[in-house]
């Protein structure tokens, strides 16, 4: 079901607004000291309240700093305002096991080079499309990130994957491999929620975990992903003021399903039935209001390869009875 017109209107601008938006917002906030005044910043990230320090309130530096960011609070309200009429319009907000991690990972500026792929990704696509999401195929236990970069890192250099996650959860803690040794790819918290690190295969000698030095962590190599993930599009998270994260192009995504799904193996059922739902659901939108985009990424994939590539799209458009887009 389409989405209202003001309703698409209204995350057009929240889209502008968080691209726009380049400064932090949170509660400005003085202390004195020695008969000083000094000025702080609290953010909530995550679960976690975080403070920086600004600087001594009578200097100009600080003084800029604060109305800057007093700039960006208001822009951060009005996104609030808009994420409240994107939800009334029956949009989807995360959860807030997803919402939070979501938020960590962006605040980490992790988004420059990563991508939020899986089910996390696709519940972001409905205002991007204008449309409203089918609810059986949104819901998710956890949140994959993908980078083509293996020299990816936090905004400060220093941050763990681990200490990033745990601003959205301090009960996360890593999975460890079949070797010890290896660095993590997926952290788990108590409640069973799952952030895993994924990036794309470059050969089949690939060590998996692929080692990313940066976060102290790791990433399993994908087949495919590196197709996937390739200029990927800007989006809106609608958790609090709005998470401006990247998402792969919709209708790659929907491919990219029909491949993963004939992949599969005999004990994921489960999982190859959501793959198809979801690349049912995306085919029928595209095929209603832009089928040339849907085309152009069903020929892109087929043309890498027919026993990879072609066969699998082809058998999973027979298995949803789709059979006729593949051209």
């Amino acid at each position: 079901m389409d989405l209202p017109l003001h309703a698409q209107t209204l995350y057009a601008e929240l889209l502008q607004l968080k691209l726009a938006q380049r400064l932090a917002h949170g509660s400005i906030y003085f202390q004195t000291k020695k008969g000083a005044r000094y000025a702080y910043l609290r953010q909530t990230v995550g679960s976690a309240r975080l403070d920086e320090f600004i600087g001594p309130e009578s200097e100009a530096a600080s003084q800029e700093r604060i109305a800057a960011l007093r700039v960006a609070n208001n822009i951060a309200k009005e996104c609030r305002k808009l994420v409240s009429l994107l939800l009334s319009a029956g949009c989807v907000r995360p959860l807030p096991a997803l919402g939070n991690v979501i938020e960590a990972y962006a605040h980490a500026g992790l988004f420059k080079g990563g991508v939020l792929v899986g089910t996390a990704a696709y519940q972001c696509f409905g205002p991007l499309l204008g449309v409203r999401l089918h609810s059986s195929a949104i819901t998710t236990q956890d949140a994959d990130f993908a980078t083509a970069s293996l020299a990816i890192t936090s905004n400060d250099g220093g941050q763990s994957m681990l200490d990033i996650l745990k601003l959205a959860n301090p009960g996360f803690r890593p999975i460890l491999g079949l070797k010890p040794a290896d660095p993590p790819s997926a952290f788990v918290t108590p409640a069973g929620f799952m952030a895993d690190l994924l990036t794309q295969q470059r050969s089949r000698t690939d060590r998996n975990p692929v080692a990313l030095s940066g976060l102290n962590a790791g990433a399993a190599p994908f087949q495919h992903l590196g197709w996937l993930i390739d200029q990927p599009v800007p989006a809106a998270a609608l958790y609090r003021s709005g998470v401006l994260i990247s998402v792969p192009q919709p209708a790659k995504f929907a491919v990219h399903k029909l491949i993963v799904a004939d992949k599969r193996g005999a004990h994921e059922t489960t999982k190859r039935a959501k793959d198809l739902i979801q690349a049912s659901i995306l085919i029928d939108i595209f095929s209603q209001k832009d089928p040339d985009t849907l085309a152009d990424a069903m020929a892109d994939a087929v043309n890498q390869g027919h026993t990879g590539w072609a066969e699998p799209v082809r058998r999973s458009l027979r298995a949803i009875g789709k059979q006729d887009k593949f051209k």
